[in-house]
């Protein structure tokens, strides 16, 4: 094989790779109870942890990361992890984020802007936290549902059966899976 094909491979590759590892946001989804607005922040500091290279709209998720890690026994330093992160008009029809691994910009995020300029708090969380189960914890997509056709992991792809229930009330029984050391 010549360099020309074998870099042209590579590039497929990637290419490949960086689609099957989008996330697309399912069309039927149950994010949160409809008289519900309350904001699930659980940062323990009345200041917001910055983080190098992340659009600063995306610090406060990567800190309610950090801590909902601690909470259970895991540390995590996104800062030390060099995780970059930012917020694009991301192509294609229902993809809400995106984690990258490429030599050239190791474990980033991106996350549609127009998706987040359009959600609630919670549901932002969400699709954050899910973004970082595949950077950080190298979580792949799960697909299981409970009796009711719940999904019962937010790491969930978006393209099963599965309908979203992440809202205040099952909010801490979904970032305990998410951190289930047996799931990573």
């Amino acid at each position: 094989m010549s360099r020309l094909q074998l870099s042209s491979a590579a590039m497929l590759l990637l290419l490949t790779l960086t689609i099957f590892s989008s996330c697309r946001r399912d069309n039927d989804v149950i994010m949160e109870d409809e008289n519900d607005t309350t904001t699930p922040t659980t940062t323990t500091s009345t200041t917001t942890k910055s983080f190098a290279n992340v659009d600063q709209a995306l610090w406060p998720y990567f800190q309610r990361f950090e801590e909902q890690a601690a909470q259970r026994g895991i540390s995590i330093n996104l800062n030390q992890l060099e995780l970059t992160g930012d917020l694009e008009d991301l192509p294609g029809e229902n993809v809400g984020g995106q984690c990258t691994w490429h030599s050239n910009n190791p474990n980033h995020i991106t996350i549609d802007l127009p998706l987040f300029n359009d959600l609630s708090d919670l549901y932002r969380e969400f699709i954050i936290f899910h973004e970082l189960g595949h950077c950080v914890l190298n979580r792949d997509h799960r697909e299981d549902s409970d009796q009711q056709g719940n999904c019962v992991s937010l790491m969930r792809s978006g393209l099963g059966a599965c309908h979203d229930n992440y809202r205040n009330t099952t909010r801490t029984s979904y970032i305990d899976e998410l951190f289930d050391p047996n799931d990573f």
